[in-house]
């Protein structure tokens, strides 16, 4: 309670003088209140630490509050608290000097590291990200998820296309839902994926694997070390192999597949960039010696199916091969057939001056002497269906000495405008025909004792060998000789095959 004096002076006029303890309507001083408030039974008077006033220290307590179940003690941010930091929608950002403006439902992490989200309901999260794209994620140390629905994660990875994800060191996806992944892998081809070293895939849905390897063929595939895959729709795997042409397959060591739809195998193959072979295995090598590469064919296919061993230049026919062993014969020429058919009883035959003379043993013709006039020895052949190779006179053959040509059974009419003057031809028959096999000497030449080897095989068993064999007539054949003598003898097929065990002609 507050008390008032009060002094009064009778004047003329009439002075008012108060004194007061304080300003009227209450107290000025807190230390005069009566009732101060208090905290635990102690006066909140000066200052208190909270020991004085009966308080627990911070630290001490059991039970600290919690955000997210992170303890709230010291310092924290809102990255530590799991607090995503939400982007301002409509403010405008500068990014890779560019300025852009926020979407809604961005959100960064870790502010103070300069994470960047401006796409729509992006998020970028680690250290010095950017969600540029909607709906995109960059995470890791300086990552940059560019494209709508991107992904990133790792050191310096950039997923620029839609849809794309690159994750590892330094690798980017800038192909619309394309995939790197690794050591500075690039996926530029739409639907590409590269994960490795160095791989790269520039062509669309195409594939790379590895170490320093390039799928940039269309639906290609490299994978391996140093392969290349620049055909659309090739395949290359292993080291430094290379499938250059659309539809190929390189796998080995150095193996290249130069030529559409071929494949090749194993090491070193002979480049082929003539479309030539649908197969090739290679056996080639480094000469470390001589610090060169030696390339070398083990074998190869050719698109028609021939076969060609240790780098031949000759195809063998496969399936011309299993025609030889079903025929049993390859010469298909009879010297014999011309004994009669020209005229003469035997040989040697004499026409014009030139006197043709058959070795037994070999089945050569010997031509000698000096021709009166063009001679001709004629000696007949019925063929089926089918390509052939005429071989047999010696080179230094021409029209002015001698040759060999084919002509229509008993005829002037060229069978085929080629003739042979030592290296021979190849014809091909749509019908069964029936001709004559030429050996001609011009007029006045002296042949001096040349010798003609007369042979007409399949095409394709000269491409298996070229070498001369004697006339061998084919199973067909000797099943016909040994019937027609069966019936001369009067037996049956079946009772000499049963009751004498006839296998061969020799056996009559």
């Amino acid at each position: 309670m507050q008390n008032f004096d009060f002094n009064f002076t009778v004047q003329d006029d009439i002075d008012l003088e108060m004194e007061t303890g304080g300003n009227v309507g209450g107290v000025a001083n807190y230390n005069l209140l009566d009732n101060k408030p208090q905290i635990n039974g102690v006066e909140l008077l000066g200052n208190k630490t909270a020991s004085e006033l009966g308080l627990d220290d911070y630290s001490d307590l059991d039970n600290k509050p919690q955000i997210n179940g992170v303890t709230l003690s010291g310092n924290k941010n809102s990255e530590t608290l799991k607090i995503p930091g939400k982007i301002v929608a409509g403010q405008t950002y500068t990014v890779d000097g560019t300025t852009r403006t926020a979407y809604d439902g961005a959100e960064v992490f870790n502010h103070t590291e300069a994470n960047v989200a401006v796409g729509a309901y992006s998020r970028a999260t680690g250290l010095a990200t950017k969600a540029i794209g909607n709906f995109s994620s960059a995470n890791g140390y300086q990552t940059t998820a560019r494209g709508n629905y991107s992904h990133t994660f790792g050191q310096l990875s950039e997923a620029s296309g839609d849809h794309s994800s690159a994750e590892g060191w330094s690798c980017t996806a800038s192909g619309i839902r394309s995939h790197a992944g690794g050591y500075q892998s690039t996926a530029s081809g739409g639907h590409s994926f590269a994960y490795g070293q160095n791989a790269t895939a520039s062509g669309s849905a195409s594939c790379a694997i590895g170490a320093v390897v390039t799928a940039s063929g269309d639906f290609s595939h490299a994978s391996g070390a140093y392969t290349t895959a620049s055909g659309d729709s090739s395949f290359a795997s292993g080291y430094e192999c290379q499938a250059k042409k659309a539809h190929t397959v390189a796998i080995g060591d150095n193996v290249v597949a130069d030529s559409i739809n071929q494949v090749v195998l194993g090491s070193y193959n002979v480049l082929d960039s003539n479309n030539k072979f649908a197969f090739i295995l290679g056996n080639g090598y480094y000469d470390n010696a001589n610090e060169r590469i030696v390339r070398s064919n083990l074998l190869a296919v050719d698109f028609a199916g021939k076969l060609y061993l240790n780098n031949s230049a000759v195809g063998i026919d496969l399936a011309e091969i299993g025609e030889l062993a079903d025929s049993g014969a390859k010469n298909l020429l009879n010297p014999a057939a011309a004994v009669g058919y020209v005229g003469q009883s035997g040989y040697p035959i004499s026409k014009s001056g030139i006197t043709y003379t058959l070795d037994a043993n070999s089945e050569t013709i010997t031509l000698s002497d000096t021709a009166t006039s063009v001679s001709t020895l004629r000696i007949p052949i019925t063929l089926s269906p089918g390509t052939y190779h005429v071989s047999g006179i010696p080179s230094g053959g021409s029209d002015s000495s001698y040759r060999a040509d084919l002509r229509e059974a008993g005829g002037n009419v060229f069978i085929t405008n080629d003739f042979d003057y030592g290296s021979g031809f190849s014809f091909t028959l749509s019908a069964t025909t029936s001709l004559d096999y030429c050996i001609r000497v011009a007029n006045g030449y002296n042949p001096s004792s040349v010798v003609v080897s007369p042979m007409i095989c399949t095409e394709a068993a000269w491409s298996v060998s070229q070498q001369f064999v004697k006339y061998r007539p084919s199973y067909d054949e000797l099943i016909t000789r040994i019937e027609a003598l069966e019936q001369a003898n009067g037996i049956s097929t079946n009772a000499v095959s049963q009751s004498r065990g006839i296998k061969t002609i020799e056996d009559i």
